[in-house]
């Protein structure tokens, strides 16, 4: 079938309900609060959100009224980057 997946007979870039491409959505895992400290990253609530607010931590994904969430990849990219930065000369 031209133009499907090799699963379904969807469109390879089905958008899901959501409106997101399903391809998109099953990549990007949610990781809760709790599963950044095993990362490494033992901040309080409140410090992350400041840093998010300064652009210096990825967003945080609104789950529901008292829940969030981050994305895993952009988390590890985060922490991927703080690796290459110590290995970057200090500027005088």
């Amino acid at each position: 079938m031209v133009g499907t997946s090799a699963t379904s007979a969807r469109p390879a870039f089905f958008i899901a309900a959501s409106g997101i491409p399903e391809h998109v959505a099953v990549s990007q895992q949610l990781i809760a609060y709790e599963a950044l400290a095993p990362k490494g990253i033992v901040y309080s609530k409140v410090q992350l959100w400041r840093l998010e607010r300064a652009a210096k931590f990825p967003k945080r994904v609104k789950l529901s009224a008292q829940r969030v969430a981050w994305i895993e990849s952009e988390i590890d990219e985060w922490i991927g980057e703080r690796i290459a930065a110590r290995r970057q000369p200090m500027a005088a």
